[in-house]
């Protein structure tokens, strides 16, 4: 074995390629919008818009980050900065990606040299294969899931954290002093890694594997080396994984009182693992959602479940008798095993992000194996196989990219490739929902519920197309009749309040606004929705009631300043009105009807010259807003009228 390897301009060159080829493959992508769970971690997510500390740490129960608090608070940072600006999210991803591809590639190029039989590649070869073996990784087409759906960068957080805490683990062991800053990396890696993703609760247990495997010949040396920090490690992950489970941050999406018994689960796994293994070498299956079904008999799980339980006792075995293969088996099963053993996460099954994890423990051990098999040019076999993998993977990647950037086409994509389809009928339909094409939304909702007549959510959504295609009446129906359902009741509530207003019911709307918001204070759209009816039954003071609480958020959204506005203007508070239309017109400086609103309090402050400017700008903004061409015609009259 030769030296460890210290040549920081080899890694400094190696790590500009890494930040540059993960750019290209995954930039293509990088587009507007959010998607799936995204609205639910970032929009409605009201923890992470406050700027109270221990609120964001709290999290929100039932929301992606729930449970996860260092990954809420990297949402809350990117919301102050970047409010529901989608690619700014996404471009965090990316950075996270190039972040933990380059802590990938210093650990390979110590790690490489321990992991072959003889020391036959060179320091340069080592290196070259270490950038392959990082790009494989980087590239890979699952890594689309973390890097483009928002989401779910708690996977790259929770990757930096265990890879941070394998080269403290690296170092320890080749230091020459018995400096204890190693150790303590390693302790603070574990600790972190669980605050940002549950799935880090493994890593204790593959840390002391490694150190068995690679690092020493017993477990008396591992013991004597670092047995107090491994101790240390595992308890510290025990003691702040029974925290966040007492917590139960996910109550409706996790657990057995959801209609999955945990027998089930695990034999639904045993087919979900084999696809994952799958896709790891071959990943031409990928979608977005697979619907995966629960699996209720053992006869249909006979193989996966006999393959997977093998695989487990080999591993087990491998530990004792070969360790290093026994090392990289345990590893992909113990990262599996927060999503893939008992614990039934039922909205989610099966999910592609989840082979991020386990893909190095998959892929580098099978180009070491077949390196150390071939007696000839084992340094050839390894870097010709492993670019090629890297080249493949690319092409892949860039087209499954590609597919982010349209949202139809990502859940055509995925209603393809799903294993059930009603979800992503679902989806699709709201995206057709987004874009205000109503009569194929209207066909996609239909479609789910023929295959899943108890889906409530796109129950409701049907009945809000067809009040778009003027079918009030089934609209109503439909959405009294999911009203008082648990979780969408208020979201139902208040798409009956836009019908109500739209018909111009205005008590109605009140009252099915007032509902949601009593339900969900905490959604801001749904007050801001009842405070505008108040607005239209010149109840303005009812508004204001709503409305001033809604401007304490960090980030206070522009409508809510305009309807604001409107009532201080016509309570005659017109500073009050005036600053919340400045506060407006900054965001959005091209709105015409504020312009006008603004040059009207203008007028009424006697402020004619700042009126006159304001309705100009209101009437370049809009050419055909009568409203405003009228009002700049009368501060006209009204300036020149002294001078004649």
């Amino acid at each position: 074995m030769h030296a460890p390897n210290n040549d920081p301009v080899r890694f400094a060159v190696f790590s500009g390629m890494l930040v540059f080829l993960i750019a290209m493959v995954f930039v293509p992508g990088i587009g507007d919008g959010f998607y799936f769970d995204d609205n639910i971690s970032i929009q409605t997510n009201n923890s992470i818009h406050t700027l109270n500390l221990l609120e964001i740490l709290k999290t929100q129960t039932d929301t992606p980050s729930a449970g996860r608090p260092l990954t809420n608070l990297s949402y809350a940072i990117d919301y102050y900065f970047y409010g529901e600006n989608a690619k700014a999210y996404r471009w965090t991803n990316l950075i996270l990606q190039m972040l933990v591809s380059i802590s990938i590639l210093a650990v390979l190029r110590r790690l490489l040299p321990l992991c072959f039989k003889t020391g036959f590649l060179t320091q340069q070869k080592t290196d070259w294969l270490a950038l392959g073996a990082t790009l494989l990784w980087a590239v890979h087409p699952v890594q689309t899931e973390c890097v483009l759906y928002i989401t779910q960068r708690s996977e790259q957080f929770s990757m930096l954290c265990m890879t941070l805490a394998f080269y403290a683990l690296l170092l320890d062991h080749q230091s020459n002093t018995s400096t204890k800053r190693w150790k303590i990396l390693m302790i603070a890696s574990t600790c972190i890694g669980l605050l940002f993703k549950q799935t880090t609760a493994a890593l204790p247990i593959i840390l002391i594997l490694a150190d068995r495997a690679l690092l020493n010949k017993t477990w008396k040396d591992v013991l004597k080396q670092r047995g107090k920090v491994h101790l240390t490690c595992m308890i510290l992950s025990v003691l702040i994984a029974a925290l966040i489970l007492l917590s139960d941050p996910t109550p409706k999406s996790t657990g057995t009182g959801l209609g999955v018994t945990r027998w089930q689960y695990l034999m639904t796994q045993s087919q979900v693992i084999i696809w994952y293994f799958r896709n790891c070498f071959w990943p031409t299956g990928l979608c977005l959602n697979y619907d995966w079904p629960i699996v209720n008999e053992f006869s249909q799980v006979i193989i996966p479940f006999g393959i997977c339980t093998g695989l487990v006792f080999f591993s087990c075995i491998c530990i004792v008798y070969r360790p290093r293969l026994g090392f990289a088996l345990a590893s992909i099963f113990l990262l599996l095993g927060p999503t893939s053993s008992l614990i039934p996460i039922v909205t989610e099954v099966a999910a592609d992000r989840r082979i991020s994890l386990i893909l190095l423990f998959i892929l580098l051990p099978a180009i070491i194996l077949i390196g150390n098999l071939c007696r000839q040019s084992k340094d050839k076999v390894c870097l010709i196989l492993t670019w090629a993998g890297v080249l493949m993977f690319s092409v892949m990647t860039i087209e499954l990219s590609a597919l982010h950037l349209n949202h139809i086409v990502l859940w055509e994509h995925t209603r393809k490739q799903a294993i059930q389809k009603q979800s992503s009928w679902e989806h699709l339909g709201c995206q057709y929902d987004s874009l205000g094409q109503w009569a194929p939304a209207w066909q996609c909702h239909s479609n789910a519920l023929k295959l899943e007549p108890t889906f409530n959510i796109s129950r409701m959504n049907l009945g809000m197309v067809n009040a778009q295609l003027g079918r009030t009446d089934r609209a109503i129906a439909q959405l009294n009749h999911e009203a008082n359902t648990p979780g969408i009741g208020p979201d139902a509530l208040n798409i009956l309040g836009n019908i109500y207003k739209k018909d111009k019911d205005y008590e109605q709307a009140i009252k099915a606004f007032r509902i949601a918001y009593q339900r969900a204070p905490k959604r801001w759209t749904f007050g801001l929705n009842l405070a505008r009816v108040y607005n239209l039954t010149e109840q303005y003071e009812k508004a204001l009631a709503i409305l001033e609480p809604l401007t304490q958020q960090p980030r206070v959204h522009p409508d809510i300043d305009s309807e604001i506005g409107f009532s201080y203007s016509n309570l005659n508070r017109l500073n009050q009105a005036e600053q919340s239309y400045q506060r407006y017109l900054l965001q959005q400086p091209d709105d015409a009807k504020i312009l006008n609103s603004m040059g009207v309090v203008q007028a009424k402050l006697g402020k004619l010259d700042q009126a006159l400017n304001y309705f100009k700008r209101a009437v370049k903004a809009d050419s055909e807003l009568e409203e405003a061409k009228d009002n700049l015609s009368r501060a006209e009259k009204m300036l020149q009228a002294p001078q004649d």
